[in-house]
């Protein structure tokens, strides 16, 4: 009986059960942290590669697209791209995780159809220890293209300063320009209001008299001379390709308090996703002395203005390169500084631009293939080339553009709107108050957009018609 009781108090004994179960909890959570400590560590380096590997095809992608800009840029006919890669060091990146990517070229001998040579550029993305390679093809035509050149250059813009407005088919001048300037037309007839009742300016035309002339009746005081001209064909400047490969800065979005405004200094050419602008913000682009460059896939300027600096002493400018959207509204102004010569802006895109409110742009505006629509007060000051098949200009608007090239478009002047300088379109009419106010211009305006013909590169070399391929990776 003695040994079973003291056996029952030992067994009932709960002294050090805590210990025991604190240990145990102690070790389940050791060996959990050590296992999660694990995966972590795993997961990261995985993660590490994995990041790596991406980077390293984007880095042999940005390699590529830099090295088929620059080919572009440099290659003449007869070829000289058989030592291009040794004669170029490998592409260097800003460092990432405390490593410099680089990207390195190499393009092979060229296949040969008559003028038409074909060559493989290989690109290879480094960054740490991952490699990735891409590939793409570069095809430089060097048959007809000095020819095709020279005739794509032969634009007519001698004759471009001669007349108020121009048009190679209808035109209806129900109100339109001064008593003593020149119209003319391809057409063998144009309508006239009575807003034209004291027109004794000069009509010239191919067929140019005075039963070309339709009107109504009691206008004794329309009195025009007829000039003939020989039929005249307005053609587009040739629309510039966006470079590839710019710098990506990201996004731009100011808006609310002053100190949301914001000045960049351009030491190079950059591109943004998008700029945006409102509550009457302000960025200032400081050119640094340069003419430079920035692409843009979205300007948006609700309401917001830009301000443009280094321009030394206006001798330099900015080219805004409007990928997709362009979008200035309410009372923002594009170029501060007021000076048409500061700025070009070249729109890609096919969205109908509405220039709307009292915006206020100070610059020259090519516009490859959208319609434009100018109401209230807005207005651009600069010339205004456009591949669009409609030009609208009513409301107030009031636009001193010396020259507003529209070959495609039809071009309506109405409801009080207002242009100084010369209008060529394809079809015109103006009414309801529109005015046209003729302002020549220097033609060396127009460089920016008919650059010089002579061949720069000497006799005998020229520059060939360049097709990059698409860049894909290795298989």
């Amino acid at each position: 009986m003695r040994l079973w009781g003291k056996l029952r108090r030992y067994i009932q004994n709960e002294k050090g059960i805590a210990l025991y179960v604190v240990l145990m909890v102690l070790v389940v959570i050791s060996v959990l942290g050590l296992g999660l400590m694990g995966l972590t560590l795993n997961n990261a380096k995985m993660s590490s590669n994995e990041r790596n590997q991406q980077s390293a095809y984007y880095i042999a992608e940005a390699g590529a697209t830099k090295a088929l800009n620059e080919i572009s840029k440099e290659a003449t006919c007869p070829p000289n791209l058989d030592k291009w890669d040794d004669e170029h060091e490998p592409y260097t990146f800003d460092e990432s995780f405390g490593v410099t990517p680089t990207a390195t070229i190499e393009i092979g001998p060229p296949s040969q159809d008559s003028d038409v040579y074909t060559y493989n550029l290989t690109s290879t993305g480094e960054i740490g220890k991952s490699k990735r390679i891409v590939k793409s093809t570069i095809t430089l035509n060097c048959g007809n293209n000095k020819q095709d050149q020279e005739e794509e250059s032969n634009v007519p813009i001698e004759i471009l300063n001669d007349v108020a407005v121009f048009s190679n088919g209808n035109m209806e001048m129900i109100t339109g320009v001064g008593n003593t300037e020149s119209i003319g037309t391809n057409s063998n007839s144009i309508t006239i209001g009575y807003g034209m009742e004291k027109f004794k300016g000069t009509i010239k035309a191919p067929n140019a008299k005075k039963s070309m002339v339709k009107m109504p009746y009691g206008m004794p005081n329309f009195d025009p001379t007829f000039t003939h001209i020989e039929k005249r064909d307005y053609i587009l400047p040739t629309f510039p390709e966006f470079e590839r490969g710019l710098p990506n800065e990201g996004t731009i979005h100011l808006s609310r308090g002053a100190s949301n405004d914001k000045k960049i200094i351009l030491n190079k050419d950059l591109y943004f996703n998008e700029i945006k602008l409102e509550s009457g913000r302000t960025l200032t682009i400081d050119l640094n002395g340069q003419d430079r460059t920035i692409q843009i896939k979205n300007l948006n300027v609700p309401q917001g203005f830009i301000k443009i600096v280094g321009t030394q002493n206006n001798t330099k400018k900015l080219t805004l390169q409007i990928e997709e959207k362009f979008s200035v509204t309410g009372g923002s102004i594009i170029n501060t500084n007021k000076n048409n010569k500061d700025l070009t802006i070249f729109y890609k895109g096919s969205q109908e631009l509405n220039f709307g409110g009292n915006i206020k742009i100070f610059g020259s505006l090519y516009a490859k293939s959208s319609n434009i629509v100018f109401t209230n007060s807005g207005a651009i000051d600069g010339h205004i080339i456009m591949g669009g098949s409609k030009l609208t200009i009513k409301g107030g608007s009031s636009n001193n553009s010396k020259l507003i090239l529209a070959p495609n478009a039809h071009v309506l002047l109405t409801e009080g709107g207002k242009v100084s300088g010369s209008i060529i379109s394809n079809t015109f009419r103006s009414d309801g108050g529109a005015s046209i106010e003729y302002e020549p211009f220097d033609e060396d305006e127009l460089i920016p957009y008919y650059p010089p013909t002579e061949d720069s590169n000497g006799p005998g070399d020229s520059k060939p018609i360049i097709e990059p391929g698409p860049i894909r990776e290795q298989g």
